[in-house]
C-alpha cells in the first residue's frame, strides 16, 4: 500500500498516489489509514478488510465506466 522509498501512499482502490499525511483518498474516498495495526490482524480482520477492498474496487470501476458512458452520451448530443 505505501511506498516508503518515495514517501508516498498509493491508494489500493484507485491507484492514485498521495503524499505523507493524507488520510482519505480524495479521488475515490478510501480510508488510507485503514490498515494501520499495532499487531498483526486476525484472519477474520484480514478477510473483512479484503472484502471491503474488493467491494470498493468494484464500485470504483463501475463509477469510472459510468463517467465514460456519460461523456460518450454528451458527445452524441
Amino acid at each position: 500500500m505505501s511506498d516508503i522509498n518515495k514517501g508516498k501512499i498509493k491508494c489500493p482502490v484507485c491507484g492514485q498516489e498521495w503524499g505523507k499525511g493524507v488520510e482519505i483518498c480524495e479521488q475515490c474516498g478510501w480510508d488510507l489509514e485503514s490498515r494501520t495495526y499495532l499487531a498483526a490482524p486476525s484472519q477474520e480482520e484480514q478477510n473483512k478488510w479484503n472484502k471491503k477492498l474488493e467491494i470498493a474496487r468494484r464500485n470504483w470501476q463501475h463509477l469510472k465506466q459510468s463517467k465514460v458512458e456519460v461523456e460518450e452520451e454528451k458527445k452524441r448530443g
